[in-house]
């Protein structure tokens, strides 16, 4: 066996570790499924309501700092509707759903029809609970260690060798926002070098330090761990609430 394979077999159950975690804390996807997950739950009630009818003004606020209003419309499904428009667009999977419906859904309760007015002013009632994933910077202080990376040769003429870099590094860290790129912070530099955890190639900077990313990790899976094992509770008691329509929605598909 070659040295290179027994070094990677040597990390390999460490790494292996550290990329099944990185989707646990990677809060930009975490949220986009809550996100998802909310809007579904919501669709399930469809039709909200037989008659068109405008509900509340929204605020918005440009980057100029100007401010502009539009409607939020209810009928069949939400729409938001600016002064030059008849019916609006439709409010569908995004941030804004997620915020109007936790901001403006107990003045959407009493226009919704009978039969899913209990169902639709539970759901609006749980999701005001959930909690938006924030992205986290988390670091660890290490001691000081050399780290490797090679090159290898490019196209060009002056270029013909592999060559060997290091660098000293006194702490890693890892933003939530995108774990699978790992942070090398220097004593004497202000901004951390970034390599991509996916990257074959770049293994064996993570070799000297492989111990220490389990262990941040772990501080990171711990930093997000709250938030999503509370979400996951609201989801599930969202999922209890239209578990009866899903299930009469399918029958009612079926039945052609």
């Amino acid at each position: 066996m070659g040295i290179i394979i027994a070094g990677l077999r040597l990390i390999k159950p460490a790494y292996d570790f550290v990329l099944s975690m990185a989707p646990r804390v990677h809060t930009k996807a975490l949220q986009s499924g809550m996100e998802k997950f909310i809007n579904d739950c919501f669709q399930t009630l469809r039709p909200l309501t037989y008659k068109f009818r405008e509900v509340c003004d929204i605020e918005h606020h440009s980057y100029g700092g100007h401010t502009y209003t539009t409607k939020l419309c209810i009928g069949e499904w939400l729409r938001v509707k600016s002064s030059y428009q008849t019916y609006g667009s439709s409010l569908d999977y995004s941030e804004s759903f997620f915020n109007d419906i936790r901001n403006y859904g107990d003045k959407l309760k009493p226009h919704v029809r009978k039969p899913i007015k209990k169902e639709f002013a539970e759901l609006v009632d749980l999701a005001k609970k959930l909690q938006s994933y924030n992205d986290v910077l988390v670091k660890l202080e290490i001691p000081e260690t050399e780290v490797f990376e090679h090159h290898c040769p490019s196209f060009s003429y002056d270029d013909k060798a592999i060559t060997v870099t290091s660098m000293v590094v006194n702490a890693i860290g890892v933003k939530t926002s995108d774990p699978w790129t790992l942070l090398f912070f220097q004593r004497r530099k202000e901004e951390p070098e970034r390599r991509s955890l996916t990257d074959e190639s770049k293994a064996s900077l993570f070799e000297d330090i492989i111990d220490h990313m389990v262990d941040l990790f772990k501080r990171a899976d711990a930093e997000v761990a709250g938030v999503r094992e509370h979400n996951e509770k609201i989801m599930e008691e969202m999922s209890v609430t239209v578990g009866p329509w899903k299930i009469a929605n399918q029958l009612k598909n079926n039945k052609y």
